[in-house]
């Protein structure tokens, strides 16, 4: 008797549907056979829709699966374009600010003027005083003023 109880148990906890106790709940419904056999080919028909459901979701996730991996290969890609893009940014201004810097210490490390000849009007080339020879003139004025200015330095 407690070897029954426990098949019964284990029938019970494996979830299959128990023929007798089917065939007893038919029974015991009152139904004629025809009408208990017509409502069994129902719920078999109710049982493979849901099976075809099933079969069309699972086949729909998979789509989708592929679809989602595609996508999100596709933003790994763009993000990745998107940091390299601006790692580049940041040397492109780097590269500027250092190419200002060193324009400006050169520009404050530089100890002479360089004046270019100028263009003169034929009247002051015919004097002699050619672009070459003013451009030196002014040299020489800009050289007589910053020694004045050096002479007042108490450095």
């Amino acid at each position: 008797m407690a070897e029954e109880s426990e098949d019964a148990q284990k029938q019970e906890s494996s979830g299959a549907p128990d023929p007798l106790a089917a065939q007893l709940a038919l029974a015991a419904s009152g139904l004629a056979p025809e009408e208990a056999r017509e409502y069994l080919k129902r719920q078999s028909t109710v049982a493979e829709k849901q099976s075809r459901l099933l079969d069309l979701q699972i086949e729909n996730m998979r789509d989708v699966d592929k679809y989602e991996l595609s996508h999100l290969r596709w933003r790994r890609f763009n993000d990745q374009m998107r940091g390299a893009l601006q790692i580049m940014l940041v040397l492109v201004g780097a590269l500027i600010v250092l190419g200002i810097g060193a324009l400006v210490w050169q520009a404050h490390e530089a100890r002479g003027l360089v004046a270019e000849p100028f263009r003169t009007p034929a009247d002051f080339a015919a004097r002699g005083l050619d672009g070459t020879v003013l451009a030196q003139q002014l040299l020489d004025r800009l050289d007589a003023l910053i020694d004045r200015s050096n002479a007042y330095n108490l450095r």
